[in-house]
């Protein structure tokens, strides 16, 4: 299961400009002037932002406070919600028709990818599945917002 692709879009701008936000607060991706430029680099560029951003949740505040891109209420209190991120390693224990469960911090959570299914994310790979990640809360559900494995 994943989220709508209105809600996948409205998921990646919001983070793709708090992210932005981060890279300029902590000088990480000079070389993206805008958030238009931010948006195109490749992923493995953006991986330093996102990790500096949930090592420093604080930051969330900072950019909702600041709103740089004159944000909605509605979308600014999607951002606030992200400090509740869950941080950890998760065992991916199965796929189900409506979201994937991952079992960690002694809890189970429902989690939907963003885009692609995570059935087809980590198709490769025998179950159950060990992954470090973050699970990030968005519109009444959860999303993935990183992982490694």
């Amino acid at each position: 299961m994943v989220l709508s692709r209105e809600d996948a879009a409205q998921f990646f701008r919001l983070m793709w400009g708090l992210q932005f936000f981060v890279s300029r607060q902590r000088q990480l991706l000079p070389e993206a002037r805008s958030l238009e430029e931010y948006t195109t680099l490749p992923s493995e560029r953006k991986i330093i932002v996102r990790d500096a951003l949930w090592e420093n949740p604080d930051l969330i505040d900072a950019y909702v406070e600041k709103n740089p891109e004159g944000l909605r209420a509605e979308d600014l209190s999607i951002i606030c919600k992200w400090k509740g991120f869950i941080s950890g390693r998760f065992t991916i224990f199965r796929y189900l028709k409506d979201y994937t469960i991952f079992m960690g911090n002694s809890r189970v959570y429902g989690v939907l990818g963003l885009y692609d299914p995570l059935e087809e994310v980590f198709s490769s790979r025998p179950m159950p599945l060990l992954v470090d990640a973050v699970l990030l809360p968005f519109k009444g559900k959860r999303v993935y917002g990183k992982w490694q494995g």
